[in-house]
Order: C-alpha cells, then sequence, then structure tokens
C-alpha cells in the first residue's frame, strides 16, 4: 500500500546498499582512539542507529511484549503475562541498553564532524549531520524518560570508560535540554547545504538516500511540539512558548513529512512484526481498540485488524485484554481478530512520528489558550490526516465519523485524547504515555482476570522498573533516582514527573 511511504522512491541501488549497511557494518573499532580521525563513515553510523532505533522501538519485543500492550491496542492470545504486567526482566535490560547504544552512535557521529570537520564534510555540512544526529537523540532521549523517568542525560550519559556509573537527571531536567537540544538542531540547519549525502532511510532522497534538510527541520520543531505538549501541565508556560517557536519555526505540513523508517522485503531487513509472525502468532487486536473502532463505525479498522477467521463469521472481534493464561488459551483461535495483514506486512514502516499527532497539538495548544488557532478545525485535520495515512479514501465515511466525533472544547482530556489514542495505532508508547497523561477514560482497562500479576500501586502500569543490570552496574545512581522521584518502590505504579495523575486542565 504505496500511500504509506510513496516519498520514499528508494531504488534498486539503495535497496542493495542500505541491505549491505544493515548486515556488513561492523562498527566494533568506532571509539578505538578519539584522538584521531575514525575510518567509519558518518553515513553507516546514521543508518545503524536509525535501523536499531526502529527495530527497538518496533521490535517483536519491545512494541509486541511492551508498547503495544500497555496502550492496549493489542492483548496476548496464549502467554499473557506482559498483558498482565508481569514484564521480563530481560526485555527491560534490552530495551534501556539497546536505545543508548543508539544514542552513542550518534554521539560519535556529533564528535567526529567536531573534531574533524574537514574529514567528513565529504558526507554533508557538518553543521547539518550534527543536526541530525540530536534530533534523533532528542527522539530517543524522550522515549527513554517516558517509560522510566529520570534517566542518565547529557553530561553523563555517553561517556563510556569516562564514567561507566552515571548519575541521574530528573525529568524535568530531561526535558529542558531535550527542548534545547531540538532549537538548537533547528536552528542551525542549513536547508541549503547538503545533509547526509547517503544512507538517510527515514528523510533520504534519490539513489543515495541523501538527507532532505527541509523535512529534517520540519521534524525537529515537530518533536520539539511533542515534548512541550508533554510537560503542559507542569511547566505551561515554557510548553507554550516552545510550542509557538516551533510553529514559527515551521513544522510537518502532510503526511508527505510523516518521520518513517521504511522497511525491505526480505529478512533481516524487513518490519521485525512481520519476522515474529513467520513462525509465531501471539498477538490479538484488543477488546479496548476493537470495541472503540466499532463505536463510531471506524474506517480504519479493516487498517488496524483482520476479520476473524471463523467460517461462520466474517467480523471484527477484540481480544480481552490480560486474561489469565490457561482462560486465553482456550478461546478457540478462529473466534478473535489478529493484527491487520497491513501493519504485519515485510515493508511496513516503523513509525517515528506522523502529521497527524502535530495537528493533534496545535489543537489541544489552542484550547490550553497557548496559541490563538482554531482548535475545532485543526481536531478535524488531525483526524483528516491519520485517515489518509491509513489509506481511508472514502470521504463520506470520513466526514461521518467526524460528525460522531466532534470536539468537546469543555471535556476535551476526553474527546482529543481517545481520537489521538486512536490515531497513535502501532507507536505503542506513545499512544501510553498520552493516556498517561490525558488522563482519557473509557478505554483502557484492568487485567480481565481480575488481579494483576505482580503488585504495584495502580490498576493499570504507569511506568516500567528501572532495569536490574541498572541495580547490578550502577546502583547508587539508581537508588538515588528513585528517591529523588519520591518513590518508596522501583515498580509499574509510580508517576513520572510530567504525569500529574488526574483531569485537572
Amino acid at each position: 500500500m504505496n500511500y504509506l511511504f510513496k516519498h520514499k522512491n528508494i531504488g534498486i541501488a539503495a535497496v542493495v546498499a542500505l541491505m549491505a549497511m544493515f548486515t556488513g557494518c561492523d562498527l566494533a573499532e568506532v571509539n578505538e582512539n578519539p584522538n584521531e580521525p575514525s575510518s567509519t563513515q558518518t553515513p553507516f553510523l546514521l543508518t545503524n542507529a536509525q535501523k536499531d532505533l526502529a527495530d527497538n522501538y518496533w521490535g517483536e519485543f519491545e512494541l509486541g511484549y511492551f508498547g503495544n500492550l500497555y496502550s492496549q491496542y493489542w492483548s496476548q492470545n496464549q502467554y499473557t503475562a506482559e498483558s498482565r504486567y508481569n514484564y521480563r526482566d530481560g526485555v527491560v535490560n534490552s530495551t534501556w541498553a539497546d536505545y543508548y547504544t543508539s544514542l552513542n552512535d550518534l554521539q560519535e557521529i556529533i564528535r567526529l564532524n567536531r573534531e574533524f570537520p574537514e574529514q567528513y564534510a565529504a558526507y554533508g555540512n557538518n553543521a547539518n549531520q550534527i543536526a541530525v544526529a540530536k534530533i534523533l537523540k532528542a527522539w530517543t532521549y524522550q522515549t527513554l524518560t517516558d517509560i522510566w523517568g529520570s534517566i542518565p542525560f547529557e553530561g553523563e550519559a555517553l561517556q563510556g570508560r569516562e564514567n561507566p556509573s552515571p548519575a541521574y537527571s530528573s525529568q524535568e531536567e530531561v526535558y529542558r535540554g531535550i527542548i534545547t537540544m531540538l532549537t538548537e538542531a533547528s536552528d542551525s540547519i542549513n536547508v541549503d547545504a547538503p545533509g547526509f549525502t547517503s544512507g538517510d532511510v527515514i528523510y533520504g532522497e534519490g539513489p543515495t538516500n541523501a538527507s532532505n534538510m527541509e523535512q529534517w527541520r520540519r521534524f525537529a520543531n515537530s518533536l520539539k511540539m511533542r515534548a512541550a505538549i508533554r510537560i503542559a501541565d507542569r511547566l505551561p508556560d515554557l510548553a507554550a512558548t516552545a510550542i509557538s517557536e516551533a510553529l514559527a519555526a515551521g513544522v510537518m505540513q502532510s503526511n508527505e513529512d510523516n518521520a518513517l523508517f521504511v522497511y525491505l522485503p526480505n529478512i533481516p531487513n524487513a518490519n521485525p512484526i512481520s519476522e515474529a509472525y513467520l513462525e509465531r502468532d501471539d498477538f490479538a487486536v484488543s477488546v479496548p481498540l476493537i470495541s472503540t473502532l466499532q463505536a463510531n463505525n471506524d474506517p480504519r479498522i479493516s487498517s488496524y485488524a483482520d476479520t476473524t477467521e471463523s467460517d461462520e463469521v466474517d467480523t471484527y472481534v477484540g481480544f480481552p485484554y490480560g486474561l489469565a493464561q490457561g482462560l486465553a488459551a482456550a478461546v478457540p483461535r478462529d473466534e478473535f481478530s489478529r493484527p491487520s495483514t497491513l501493519v504485519r506486512s515485510a515493508t511496513f514502516p516503523a513509525i517515528f512520528m506522523l502529521y497527524d499527532e502535530v495537528l493533534f497539538i496545535q489543537a489541544e495548544a489552542a484550547l490550553r489558550g497557548f496559541t490563538s488557532g482554531d482548535a475545532a478545525a485543526l481536531y478535524e485535520q488531525a483526524i483528516r490526516a491519520s485517515m489518509e495515512f491509513w489509506g481511508v479514501t472514502d470521504q463520506a465515511a470520513i466526514d461521518a465519523y467526524i460528525a460522531a466525533n466532534p470536539l468537546d472544547q469543555v471535556n476535551w482530556r476526553q474527546s482529543l485524547g481517545v481520537q489521538k489514542w486512536l490515531a497513535m495505532y502501532m507507536q505503542g508508547i506513545q499512544g501510553w504515555a498520552e493516556w498517561r497523561r490525558l488522563d482519557f477514560e473509557g478505554v483502557l482497562v484492568p487485567p480481565e482476570s481480575g488481579k494483576l500479576a505482580v503488585t504495584f500501586p495502580t490498576p493499570i502500569a504507569i511506568r516500567y522498573p528501572y532495569p536490574s543490570d541498572e541495580y547490578n552496574l550502577n546502583e547508587e545512581n539508581v537508588t538515588t533516582a528513585v528517591q529523588n522521584q519520591g518513590w518508596d518502590e522501583d515498580d509499574q505504579g509510580q508517576f513520572v514527573w510530567w504525569d500529574i495523575g488526574d483531569t485537572t486542565p
């Protein structure tokens, strides 16, 4: 379904080059001698970082067993531990470690361009390369802090052997740093100079995938809006200023600006969810998602889910969220809907950010009085942009859907929150964050079997626990971070700083 990523235009030569990069690039020697120029080409580092981030965010465990479960887009249909919040310790460790590994690659791009500008200008304008790396760093840091809370951040993290036990920064410090990082990146981009000359899978153009720096600038400012609206309940003045600055500097203008990592048809460069489904069948679309879609005849349902495999009934049936394992295994396998063939296809892209989210943020900013925009019009445009991305072409159906789901400008957290959650399908961590932030009701539910597999204060998980590896290798700093956040325990029921835990605007 080419409408999803028609702006990529990846040629055969680029496909071959990318596959070689993904499978043959040895980065083990990258940091061997920081005092001399490295032979590593920064486009290789960029491709490696982009794919690692995409695979981590979109992987079978990080998306399937975590993001899409905690946001309740999916349910588990046989092994149900994670949907009852009994996480796998190894998954927590690897998720944390993989994001920081990608951050190290991005930091290396910055270091090489700063310390050896003449050598690395061969791969694109130095300032533009640094800006792209900063943008992806900001995206990664926000993902990390939204999952855990306080994290090792700039000045402490990414120091390697010089600082193997980094201290943690508060979430407020991290968010202030993210906004600054994105501002610096946007301001430093020169759209008239080349970006990366090759290797850019997100905003690459032409046979070598050279960076489109105008789209990177728009992505930077759109991410700045995401960060700003996330902290709007805590720091409304900073949020309002950051959103106004981002709009003035230029944000995504259409679905052509979507930040997507487009996978290739063959393993190991195919969509990881597609790869997972080659041998397993562990996920169903949840009752919370299917019932919400069906309640208002949402035309995206066929893009989100497949119909049941029953010979008697061809319909969409959600699977209860968080059933005990024995009860889940007893449900006949032809009586519930799987994730759609579309999202399980080999080439379906990993989503870093979509245009519809930018419109939802603008609508909320207007509702909060941060901007003077028309909130209702922006809200409708956001829904239309989401429908377009997911391939809905029936304008009458879209009009009917919008008419049935108008923006409630008094209880906007509910109406806007539900629609934003629906539009963020397959962006599990983001959908989960929006539910935690906006506290909309009637969608996410406690596990169906009535009790959690593990004990924590809230009926639904609102963060991940810190990795056991951090307690083994960085115990003093992670313990201090837990204490500084005012938590009695490091569990899944503790509110991160931006989550005020109520529905007060």
